[in-house]
């Protein structure tokens, strides 16, 4: 913030509660938007008998998770809900109304029913991995963790650095994960583990296929790839979108947006929907 203030650097990446002390500064800009990296809690469904290979458990999971909290405790109110293709990208997301209304209204008691319909009355125990840095990984994990005590759901968090976190994702050496997505260039790439299960990094995660597989969704998927008319597309899309929220083999929860502090010399600088940095190739100093 000094090298910002004195000249020195012309722009940096903020957190929401440092743009908002900088808003009233006359020498610098706030910059905001959505980027595409919603956030998920993720699973690994290998066909092992774990509680959460059940559908009832995971809708019973997303039920109880408050993404409202998430927003307003996380993200100082700075974020929305998501599904798995994030707000901001185009027009091909469900909007976070919706999902509220719909998809993620919290009923605990429902949450309960469902728990013991399957069988976990008395809940289970599970550990959930979470990146440490950037801390709002952690900081949802921590959230998630006092959230499912409810329906008897004991969470121990383990947060650790990306490189050994990253390396257990992929691996699929792990029970649940705090996670993000980046940014795809086409919005069938945010479904693309659920639509093909049995390959890639999903394939860790769903053991191949055996442990969890949509084949409604996996049929749609293949269609959605190839299709070239926009507006039949979109609704397949939309159909792919409400199949992983229904069927929920992983829970979507937030999209945080960014903010850039910049001099009020740079011009044309903007934050990207992408995450990366491509205001840069524009901007100039006044």
């Amino acid at each position: 913030m000094a090298a910002l203030r004195s000249g020195a650097i012309m722009g940096c990446t903020v957190t929401a509660d440092t743009a908002r002390s900088l808003k009233n500064d006359p020498k610098i800009t706030i910059l905001k938007g959505l980027t595409s990296a919603p956030r998920v809690l993720q699973f690994t469904l290998k066909g092992e008998g774990k509680p959460w290979e059940k559908k009832a458990v995971r809708q019973a999971i997303s039920m109880t998770i408050n993404r409202q909290t998430i927003i307003d405790n996380v993200y100082g109110g700075e974020a929305v809900m998501t599904g798995p293709i994030p707000p901001g990208y185009g027009d091909w997301f469900i909007p976070a109304d919706e999902l509220a209304a719909k998809w993620y209204k919290v009923d605990v008691a429902a949450a309960k029913k469902l728990m013991s319909d399957a069988g976990y009355k008395d809940g289970f125990d599970i550990t959930l991995h979470a990146i440490s840095a950037p801390n709002d990984y952690t900081q949802i994990a921590e959230i998630v963790k006092e959230q499912l005590k409810q329906i008897g759901v004991n969470v121990k968090v383990v947060s650790e650095e990306i490189g050994s976190f990253a390396k257990r994702i992929g691996d699929g050496t792990f029970e649940w994960g705090s996670t993000g997505r980046g940014m795809r260039a086409d919005p069938t790439n945010f479904v693309v583990d659920f639509g093909r299960p049995d390959v890639g990094a999903a394939a860790a995660w769903f053991n191949k296929g055996v442990g969890w597989k949509n084949q409604e969704l996996s049929d749609m998927f293949e269609k959605a790839l190839v299709n070239l008319d926009s507006t039949t597309r979109h609704q397949q899309v939309r159909r792919l979108q409400e199949l992983v929220l229904e069927d929920a083999p992983h829970i979507y929860t937030v999209q945080n947006y960014k903010f850039h502090a910049v001099s009020t010399r740079l011009k044309d600088m903007y934050v990207s929907f992408t995450d990366f940095h491509s205001g840069l190739r524009n901007a100039w100093l006044d």
